[in-house]
């Protein structure tokens, strides 16, 4: 998984449609997929050794100010 900044602008001018994860590098476990009609914004941790995501809003409902 990339490690890259999320904001706003990134959402604007990216160009990923293939469903790929990137993680936000200022806020550990926040993360969005990215597939071609949609962006989800979500969580993704470890709890006990299994690996744990948790979907927050699909975007644009929720923008990244609100998370």
């Amino acid at each position: 998984m990339p490690i890259v900044l999320i904001s706003e602008s990134l959402l604007r001018r990216s160009t990923v449609t293939d469903g790929s994860i990137l993680r936000d590098r200022l806020l550990c476990c926040f993360c969005l997929r990215m597939n071609a009609r949609k962006r989800t914004l979500l969580i993704a941790t470890c709890v006990c050794g299994k690996r744990f995501r948790m979907m927050l809003r699909r975007r644009p409902l929720m923008t990244i100010r609100q998370c």
